[in-house]
């Protein structure tokens, strides 16, 4: 999606709205498998040295469960401001973006990824017992196996008669 700044009117709110897919982006496949759909809204206000712009998004992401791996249907919803000039300030709460054409599809996309919790855990999943190869107990238990536990490379040494 793309803002011109030139045509917007000297303190009037200006209402864009686009719908937006990101299924050709590559994601981290462990947390997020695609944003297949996102409602974008967006107010811009245009005051001559800053450029003031709403963001109002909606979207559906696809994204991981953390305990068995399978697809998880998400709804996001972001509400954010961001202020933009093309004047090189030194300002933490304006960004700097030279052209009067703003590609905002890199602000969008990171406003959705912001809102996707670390840990994603589908309805009535719960923590595996165990499987092929591995079990799942908790840290005290592993603390007490590990007192108990002797190291079987030194189980050789005790048929050894001194």
């Amino acid at each position: 999606m793309k803002l011109n700044r030139k045509p917007l009117p000297l303190g009037k709110t200006v209402e864009f709205k686009e719908e937006m897919s990101f299924l050709d982006n590559s994601f981290d496949t462990f947390q997020i498998r695609n944003i297949p759909h996102a409602d974008v809204l967006i107010l811009a206000t245009e005051y001559g040295e800053t450029l003031r712009v709403v963001f109002d998004i909606k979207a559906d992401v696809t994204a991981v469960s953390s305990y068995t791996l399978k697809d998880v249907p998400l709804k996001i919803s972001v509400e954010e401001e961001f202020s933009f000039t093309d004047e090189d300030i030194e300002d933490d709460n304006i960004l700097y973006e030279p052209n009067a054409i703003i590609e905002l599809d890199e602000y969008i996309l990171s406003l959705i990824l912001s809102k996707i919790p670390i840990k994603v855990v589908g309805k009535n999943e719960k923590i595996p017992d165990g499987g092929e190869g591995y079990r799942v107990i908790s840290q005290d238990d592993y603390e007490k196996e590990k007192e108990t536990k002797t190291d079987p490379r030194w189980s050789a040494l005790d048929d050894l008669e001194f």
